[in-house]
């Protein structure tokens, strides 16, 4: 995801690294209010919340990963707000179907 929005010209601050020194050097660096787009582990996002979310749920994620990162959402000043989910594990593929969208 990250990858693609830069090829678009999307700046992304993120706090993946392979390198742990520098992942929390990225981490302790992440500013919420300065940074439009922003990438992180749903480890990482515990607390913190946005009107817009693009999460992708890997194979084999757990429960609480999942939950964790689905309640991440909250709504912007002018009442509105978006989630997008791009699902790689089987288990959760049906999960989203009932969800309302567009306010349908």
């Amino acid at each position: 995801i990250v990858n693609g929005l830069k090829e678009h010209g999307i700046s992304v601050t993120e706090t993946i690294n392979p390198i742990k020194h520098k992942e929390r050097a990225q981490k302790q660096a992440f500013d919420l209010l300065n940074d439009p787009v922003k990438a992180t582990t749903i480890h990482s996002a515990k607390g913190l919340e946005s009107p817009l979310i693009v999460m992708k749920i890997l194979e084999g994620a757990k429960p609480a990963e999942v939950y964790t990162g689905l309640t991440r959402l909250k709504m912007s000043t002018n009442n509105e707000c978006s989630i997008f989910v791009i699902c790689s594990d089987p288990k959760y593929a049906d999960y989203g179907k009932s969800w309302e969208i567009n306010g349908d």
